[in-house]
């Protein structure tokens, strides 16, 4: 029996990001569980590549944004995510979720003069 060759390709790491994003949000959304267990084996071949270990996690991710926003809102909204993630009460797809929407409101409220 041949063993194949594998072939490894270049992709820009914002286009992988993105895809995981859009995966955990499919995940999110999905009602069925047999089409939810297809999306998160699809989520596992990433981290199976080590694509999820160059990145900072999630948690560091907001706890850094929190502490350089001026922003208080933002820094409330950004405590009260943190805590929820490290209580358990929010998992890490559904942190990145909300990060993503607190901080897309954070651009789309300040003025550009």
């Amino acid at each position: 029996m041949m063993k194949k060759e594998s072939k490894l390709i270049m992709v820009e790491e914002s286009k992988l990001k993105e895809l995981r994003l859009g995966l955990n949000e499919l995940k999110l959304s999905v009602g069925d569980q047999l089409l939810r267990k297809k999306v998160e084996r699809l989520i596992n071949l990433f981290e199976e590549n080590g694509t999820e270990e160059q990145e900072e996690s999630i948690a560091d991710k907001i706890y850094k944004k929190m502490k350089e926003t001026e922003d208080s809102e933002l820094n409330v909204k950004l405590y009260m995510l943190y805590r929820k993630l490290e209580e358990g009460k929010v998992d890490e797809a559904e942190a990145l979720r909300q990060y993503n929407i607190f901080i897309g409101q954070e651009y789309k409220s300040s003025y550009v003069f």
